[in-house]
C-alpha cells in the first residue's frame, strides 16, 4: 500500500535517477516534507529550494519551514521576484498545485522560468475525471470544495481531469515527456490522516467567512456538520492521480 507521499516520492526520485538532476525546487512544498526527505537521502548534491504563499496557508501568517541546507520562499515575497530572475533548477516538482492554482498560466509561467533548458517539470494530482473517486458526486470533499470556492475564492479552483491539465499546460511552450493516470492504494492510516486533514481545512475555511445573511451562514453550518459526520464515518480519500512530466526545450522562450 502507498502514501501519497511516498507515491510522490518515487516519481521524483524515478526522475532523479534517470535525469541529470542536480538541483530541486518544490514549488507548492507545504511544510517542506519532500524536500526534507530528499535531503536526508542524500540524492542531490546541489540545491533544494521551496515556494509557497506561506502568508496564506489555512491559519495565515505562517512562517517558512526550516530545514539546514534547504532554501524556503513565500511566493508573495520579494525574495521570490530574485529567484525568479537569478535561479533556474533541473528539476522543478509541483505536486496537489494545479487545483489551487488561481491564476494557473502565471503560475506556469514562473515554473518555466524557474527549470533550466532542457530540465523537467514534474506535476502530480488528482485526476478528477468521470472515473476518478475525486468527483463531486463520490467526494463529499469535492462536493464540499466546490462549493466552498464558488463562495470565497480560495479553496479548490479548478477540479482537472487529465487531458484538461493538459490543455491548460500546453499555454506555455513545455515538451511533454509523460502523462497519464495511477492508482494510489492508500493504508487505512492514510485514510484516516487524509480525512482529518480534509475536515480541519474545511472547518479553518468556514471560520473565515462572513455571512452577510446569517440563515444563508445556517445553511452551510447545519451541511458542514453533515458532511463532517459522513466524513468521518467513510473517510475522504483520492486515489486516482495524474503524472505529468515535462521538459523545457533548449533555445525556446515564452514568446515563441
Amino acid at each position: 500500500m502507498d502514501s501519497f507521499d511516498s507515491f510522490v516520492d518515487q516519481k521524483v526520485l524515478d526522475v532523479i535517477e534517470k535525469k541529470t538532476v542536480r538541483s530541486v525546487c518544490d514549488y507548492g512544498c507545504g511544510e517542506g516534507g519532500l524536500l526534507s526527505r530528499l535531503a536526508e537521502k542524500k540524492v542531490i548534491d546541489g540545491s533544494l529550494a521551496g515556494v509557497d504563499v506561506f502568508s496564506q496557508f489555512c491559519c495565515g501568517n505562517r512562517k517558512p519551514p526550516s530545514f539546514s541546507g534547504i532554501e524556503f520562499i513565500d511566493r508573495d515575497s520579494d525574495v521570490f521576484g530574485n529567484l525568479i530572475r537569478d535561479r533556474r533548477f533541473d528539476l522543478v516538482v509541483s505536486s496537489q498545485t494545479l487545483h489551487h492554482f488561481r491564476t494557473p498560466v502565471r503560475e506556469l509561467r514562473n515554473l518555466w522560468q524557474l527549470t533550466r533548458e532542457g530540465g523537467y517539470v514534474l506535476f502530480v494530482d488528482v485526476d478528477f475525471s468521470r472515473e476518478s473517486d475525486g468527483q463531486i458526486t463520490k467526494n463529499l470533499h469535492s462536493l464540499l470544495a466546490e462549493a466552498l470556492s464558488a463562495m470565497r475564492g480560495s479553496f479548490h479552483r479548478h477540479h482537472l481531469t487529465l487531458d484538461e491539465a493538459l490543455d491548460l499546460i500546453s499555454a506555455v511552450p513545455f515538451e511533454v515527456v509523460e502523462a497519464k493516470t495511477e492508482k494510489l492504494n492508500p493504508h487505512q492510516d492514510e485514510k484516516r490522516e487524509t480525512t482529518d486533514r480534509v475536515v480541519q481545512g474545511v472547518v479553518q475555511t468556514l471560520e473565515k467567512i462572513t455571512f452577510k445573511n446569517p440563515l444563508v451562514g445556517d445553511v452551510f453550518h447545519q451541511a458542514f456538520r453533515s458532511f463532517r459526520k459522513l466524513a468521518e464515518s467513510t473517510g475522504v480519500e483520492y486515489t486516482s492521480l495524474m503524472c505529468i512530466l515535462l521538459k523545457k526545450p533548449e533555445g525556446k522562450s515564452l514568446s515563441q
